[in-house]
């Protein structure tokens, strides 16, 4: 588990698939991610340089997508505990999106968190499931209704997010 303090602000962004979606981020993004203090990115990257890109805004947790290539060397999952009060644990996630937050829960239940974020379905959501917080920032580049992007608040007894679309 990653211990990361002093977070207000986070950006949650997934499936950029640059250059094969989109040529770069949108401008929108980089807007938008400003004033955060951490990014986190659920997968499907594909080119290097939009996490050197996203880096030159804040420090980056990435994790490997299934479209993201071999020599990418992320993990596939990771476990963050933020400001010491919120447990946050983040996967691409893979397969059929019908069951894909059962499959989610399965692999993270252990670490009780306070929510997941994921991503692979392109389809922006934040829903509960078993009393699990699941949010999905859907695409920033080829969302399936409208490409978009989360801000989160970490405030001191919970995390709101803000979904905006790009």
């Amino acid at each position: 588990m990653r211990i990361i303090n002093n977070i207000r602000a986070i950006g949650l962004i997934s499936d950029t698939h640059i250059p094969s979606r989109a040529r770069a981020l949108p401008q929108k993004v980089y807007e938008l991610f400003k004033n955060v203090a951490l990014i986190i990115h659920c997968g499907d990257i594909v080119d290097l340089n939009t996490l050197d890109e996203l880096s030159a805004m804040a420090p980056v947790i990435a994790v490997k997508g299934n479209m993201d290539p071999e020599n990418l060397s992320l993990n596939s999952e990771e476990t963050l505990s933020i400001n010491n009060r919120f447990t946050i644990c983040v996967s691409h996630g893979n397969g059929p999106p019908f069951d894909i937050k059962q499959r989610l829960f399965k692999s993270f239940n252990a670490f009780k968190p306070d929510l997941i974020c994921y991503g692979h379905t392109h389809v922006c959501s934040d829903e509960m499931y078993n009393s699990i917080r699941f949010l999905n920032p859907g695409s920033a580049t080829a969302g399936s209704k409208f490409n978009s992007i989360i801000i989160l608040d970490t405030g001191k007894n919970e995390i709101n997010s803000n979904v905006i679309q790009i």
